[in-house]
């Protein structure tokens, strides 16, 4: 089997819509087919590490081709629960007495039975029975990350700048740590665009010694125009709109 590159009339058990997760850059995502995610919680078949649901229509149905745009620029919409009518796997096919027994991806619309580990097929529920050509999967609301598993990744990595250096941001995570190179430093640099209207970020500082300083400078604005020293458990907090950073909040907890 192969990933499928068209809509798949996948049969469904009515159960609400519960799920949403951003489309990879440059991947079209076709209702009916499996919402396998990368790493980084976007829908990327090809880099597939868990299988959160089923993808579904979209109110257009132009909505799910990301092909020319940024990671996140469309979401897909899925349903993580009730039963799925997929296609059974020719190395891995379940058979009766095999109920209630684990499935897994093998692409975006074929199940199989626990595959050989050098193949990366993500969970997605389990084994009702066969149906025709086809197997029953009730999906499990489990196979998609835990709240704590994506809060998790709301967390960049560590930053340790200098003071002319630019920051780092990206679009989905939120938390940035900083520490300074060597010491105490006051940041010079322009902060980078925001991704959309809205975004919000939070630099958090992690350490007493090497402090980032953070002042109103260029497109970052500071309440008041007053500084921000991020030592240690202090955090500062600022809003994309269309032209600047401004800031929201802070807490110097030092």
């Amino acid at each position: 089997m192969a990933d499928l590159t068209q809509a798949r009339l996948t049969d469904l058990t009515d159960f609400p819509i519960d799920g949403q997760a951003p489309i990879d850059a440059g991947v079209v995502a076709y209702p009916g087919l499996l919402a396998l995610l990368n790493s980084s919680g976007e829908y990327d078949p090809d880099n597939r590490v868990y299988c959160a649901g089923v993808v579904l229509d979209p109110p257009d149905l132009r909505g799910y081709d990301n092909t020319d745009g940024a990671d996140g620029d469309k979401i897909i919409r899925f349903r993580r629960q009730g039963n799925a009518w997929l296609n059974k796997s020719s190395s891995y096919a379940p058979a009766a007495g095999d109920e209630g027994k684990p499935l897994f991806a093998e692409d975006n619309n074929t199940v199989g039975l626990e595959p050989s580990a050098a193949t990366a097929a993500p969970y997605v529920g389990k084994f009702v029975r066969l149906d025709g050509d086809e197997v029953v999967v009730e999906l499990d609301p489990a196979a998609a990350p835990s709240a704590e598993a994506m809060a998790a990744r709301a967390v960049a990595p560590l930053q340790t700048v200098h003071a002319a250096d630019a920051l780092v941001f990206n679009r989905y995570q939120k938390y940035y740590p900083v520490v300074g190179d060597g010491g105490a430093v006051t940041l010079t640099a322009a902060f980078p665009d925001g991704s959309y209207v809205g975004q919000e970020i939070t630099l958090i500082g992690t350490s007493n010694a090497n402090t980032v300083e953070v002042t109103t400078s260029l497109n970052n604005l500071t309440a008041g125009g007053q500084p921000a020293t991020l030592a240690l458990g202090c955090t500062i907090t600022f809003v994309w709109y269309g032209t600047n950073w401004c800031e929201k909040s802070r807490g110097l907890n030092a």
